[in-house]
């Protein structure tokens, strides 16, 4: 359900997406500061989240690692696909979506 939420916010976001993307090559700082806070902040969301979620002692730094993996695999997708206009190579949501969650799965899983 997260990777189908955050998937659907960013096509949905598709305009400032292509803002961001042109605009932050040569950007005001105040656009930079707005960018980083909401990256930022979603990013940090997700790892707090996935603390709680994982049931076991999850420290930060792996749960920011995760965050930035599994959040920028579906920003990286629709990137591709939203504003570059590059296919993902054909990967349907419906495909990307279980992946995704076998994906984040696995790294919540303690290394041995």
């Amino acid at each position: 359900m997260t990777a189908r939420y955050f998937l659907a916010e960013l096509d949905s976001q598709t305009e400032l997406l292509r803002i961001v993307a042109t605009e932050t090559r040569r950007p005001p700082d105040l656009l930079t500061e707005a960018v980083e806070q909401l990256i930022t902040s979603t990013f940090r969301g997700f790892a707090e989240w996935l603390r709680e979620a994982a049931g076991q002692e999850l420290d930060q730094d792996r749960a920011s690692t995760i965050a930035a993996l599994a959040l920028g695999s579906l920003l990286s997708s629709r990137l591709l696909s939203n504003i570059i206009g590059v296919d993902s190579l054909g990967v349907s949501d419906d495909a990307l979506v279980p992946a995704w969650v076998d994906m984040v799965s696995s790294m919540l899983t303690p290394p041995a």
